[in-house]
């Protein structure tokens, strides 16, 4: 198989075969962009790239022009949190190695999107400055000097601003030489008069802590009416709320209290809460806590929100929950699960089943599950980590196909197969296009490999009937809907954002 690397540098003849060359590989990394620990193979890739389209920008000016104005939008659908992408890491990666090859566009994107509060996140300036130093060994470097610049700006003309505050590097943790960056800049562009730097300093951390409001602080004074109870503090703070459940659920069910009864359905995660859920029943916490009470009605309105959107289908879900999978990254482990539930509420028949893809094969039915506590028991019971070693896809296929011919119920030809895989995503893709089952919809969910595919998947870029889809976000909820070839579906999510 060859490499992106080998790929890149292959000749490229004509304008045409240039620019749809360097559009496929825009698709390539929509299907790379998920959490995975293993960034060295998008930064090659997303690398190459970029030196490609520096070799050809004083050749096809115009076309270029078009091409660096995509690939920003491109970067913007990446990192935004609502309609696109949300993730971090290979936002940073492209920004970077923009900054290195088209210094003044890039500095002029971050300007523009950076200061936006409706894109992406304040803690981008301190995770994105982390990444060049990582990558630089410069804390001096141009490009850590502007977002710093940035964002104290922002803090200084918006300090009520919670969530810029709530981004600032604080001096005792592993930023604190971030935090001496900030604090000088804080101090010049507010024309205070330090005598040396331990005073702008400690001039800074007052004026932070004066305009801060955490969770941990609202914490600190029992303030229940001002907690942020998201899935994450819930899985952090377990022990907190298990506690205080009596006053939290009297708080809950309160008339004067609006804020648990209306969800951001933008913030629905499937997989963070799947995983708060199991924490929680892993640790004995009971059944009637009113944290159980927090997950399931927030699963339940975002249900019901998406079945206003989307219409039932025949999914017949295939979940790679191998012993490899949930031992490497818990996390794909869990949006897996977590999808999977979600994606069983919008079947289109009166049951609710799907493969459970170990070395054994098993039918899960969630049909009398009536809540996200009901469906991780059933999980549960079912998942035994240390018995299951790898994912054998061929077997659950065989059964299924069996199934189809013994019953005579229904027909393939009516459902649509989803693959969820965390590793050897690209077997699986190989294997099923080979026997050509020819369902409604073949769909491929990548949730943490790095898929090259340079030899099957470009033939498969306009086929409606062939889906590759990637992450954990309601945007790839929205690609299994539409019925778009994966180019034209790219390239619409772009222009929407």
């Amino acid at each position: 198989m060859q490499s992106n690397a080998e790929v890149f540098h292959q000749p490229l003849k004509t304008q045409s075969a240039i620019f749809d060359y360097l559009y496929e590989q825009l698709v390539m990394f929509d299907l790379n962009i998920i959490r995975s620990e293993n960034k060295t193979q998008f930064e090659v890739a997303f690398s190459n790239y970029l030196s490609l389209v520096q070799q050809y920008k004083d050749v096809y000016t115009n076309e270029i022009d078009v091409l660096f104005k995509r690939t920003e939008h491109f970067f913007m659908y990446v990192r935004n949190t609502v309609k696109g992408k949300g993730q971090k890491m290979q936002f940073y990666i492209m920004i970077y190695f923009y900054y290195h090859f088209f210094q003044d566009r890039c500095v002029d994107f971050l300007q523009r999107s950076l200061t936006n509060e409706y894109f992406g996140s304040y803690c981008d300036f301190k995770y994105l400055c982390e990444y060049i130093y990582d990558k630089t060994l410069d804390k001096t470097h141009p490009l850590i000097q502007l977002l710093v610049k940035l964002h104290v700006s922002l803090l200084f003309k918006n300090s009520q601003n919670i969530f810029i505050n709530k981004w600032i590097p604080r001096e005792k943790t592993k930023f604190k030489w971030l935090y001496h960056l900030y604090a000088m800049e804080f101090s010049n562009i507010s024309n205070y008069k330090y005598k040396n730097k331990n005073d702008a300093y400690c001039f800074f951390r007052k004026y932070i802590s004066k305009h801060s409001y955490t969770c941990e602080k609202n914490m600190c004074f029992n303030d229940l009416h001002t907690i942020d109870t998201t899935e994450k503090n819930l899985e952090k703070y377990f022990y907190f709320f298990a506690d205080k459940h009596t006053q939290l659920r009297r708080f809950y069910n309160s008339k004067h209290i609006t804020k648990y009864h209306h969800i951001n359905h933008n913030a629905f995660n499937p997989g963070a809460i799947m995983k708060t859920m199991f924490k929680l029943i892993n640790n004995g916490v009971h059944e009637s806590n009113c944290i159980y009470d927090l997950l399931n009605n927030k699963w339940k309105q975002c249900i019901q929100f998406y079945k206003k959107i989307f219409l039932p289908q025949d999914f017949i879900i295939f979940m790679d929950l191998s012993y490899k999978n949930f031992h490497n990254n818990n996390d794909v482990f869990y949006n897996i699960l977590g999808m999977s539930c979600f994606l069983s509420h919008f079947s289109k028949k009166a049951y609710k089943r799907m493969f459970l893809c170990t070395n054994t094969p098993i039918w899960i039915n969630l049909q009398k599950c009536d809540n996200l506590y009901a469906m991780a028991m059933a999980f549960k019971k079912n998942l035994q980590y240390d018995t299951y070693t790898s994912c054998e896809i061929h077997l659950p296929i065989y059964l299924l196909v069996q199934s189809f011919f013994e019953t005579q119920d229904s027909n393939i030809e009516e459902q649509t197969l989803v693959f969820m895989q965390g590793v050897n995503i690209e077997h699986t893709y190989k294997y099923v296009l080979n026997l050509n089952l020819n369902p409604q919809k073949l769909v491929f969910w990548n949730f943490c490999d790095f898929l090259y595919f340079n030899n099957g998947l470009y033939s498969n870029l306009y086929n409606n009937k062939v889906q590759m889809i990637s992450g954990n976000n309601e945007n790839a909820l929205y690609s299994l809907w539409k019925e778009q070839h994966m180019f034209d579906n790219l390239l619409y999510k772009i222009k929407c954002n």
